[in-house]
């Protein structure tokens, strides 16, 4: 079963609320889901990268990045 757009959106959402409310193990779950839920790579990446600084993951949030061509995404 394939989930709509906006059931997709609602599970990215709910993994930035994740992050809010101390969620972590949860947050961990749905990162890599993220190719299924987010189809625009850049779009994705920057995702990515929110929720990793969310986790502290630092580093691996500047990684997420490295591609990435959209002006949110300017680090």
């Amino acid at each position: 079963m394939m989930l709509t757009e906006k059931e997709r959106r609602l599970v990215v959402e709910a993994a930035f609320a994740g992050i809010n409310h101390g969620l972590q193990r949860q947050v961990r779950a749905i990162l890599p889901a993220l190719p299924l839920l987010v189809e625009n790579t850049s779009l994705q990446a920057l995702c990515r990268a929110v929720l990793l600084a969310g986790l502290n993951e630092s580093v691996l949030a500047h990684r997420a990045l490295a591609d990435v061509a959209l002006p949110e995404a300017e680090h």
